[in-house]
């Protein structure tokens, strides 16, 4: 029986997972939530499988919203470099309630030195009158092997 589909402990003991879970919050217009931070160092890699982004409900009802970025919905959750707010590498958005998930089938994978981190931002209100707040949720993993 072969033994090369085995992780040895040494190899074992180099991977970490980095649990996202941002239980119900009220996400206020305008407002940036930061989840998470990591801090990847030369030879390691990121590797993202899982992130699902939870609309629960809108706490603003009766206001049709507008999006400051449309590509983004509602809301979006997302890993950045740095502590900046803007251009996710990988990121999940809502425009509706309900949940939104990652495709589950494409790894995303960061290998690049820095810091980096896990936020989620409500992305109403281009006009005052147009900006919601939001309850939601978000869930996901994080691997980051050595």
């Amino acid at each position: 029986m072969s033994t090369a589909t085995y992780i040895s402990a040494d190899r074992y003991a180099t991977i970490a997972d980095l649990p996202v879970c941002l239980p119900e919050t009220g996400l206020r217009r305008g407002n940036v939530v930061q989840v998470a931070v990591f801090d990847l160092k030369a030879g390691q890699r990121a590797v993202i499988r899982v992130m699902d982004l939870n609309v629960l409900k809108v706490l603003t009802p009766g206001i049709v919203p507008d999006a400051i970025n449309s590509s983004f919905g509602w809301c979006y959750a997302g890993v950045f470099s740095g502590f900046m707010a803007s251009s996710p590498f990988i990121s999940v958005s809502a425009a509706q309630v309900g949940i939104t998930s990652m495709n589950s089938c494409c790894e995303r994978i960061i290998t690049s030195p820095g810091l980096y981190t896990v936020k989620i931002v409500n992305n109403t209100g281009k006009t005052a009158d147009k900006a919601i707040d939001l309850a939601v949720c978000l869930t996901g993993v994080i691997k980051i092997y050595g």
